[in-house]
């Protein structure tokens, strides 16, 4: 069990990470959507 919570909070940082980005780049993330 504890290694599962380990993986979790993996993730969260993970998202964290994403989220930075595409605060510092929103127009690129955009962009590739839009493409």
């Amino acid at each position: 069990e504890e290694e599962e919570e380990e993986e979790e909070e993996e993730e969260e940082e993970e998202e964290e990470e994403e989220r930075l980005r595409e605060r510092r780049y929103p127009y690129r993330w955009k962009r590739s959507d839009d493409d």
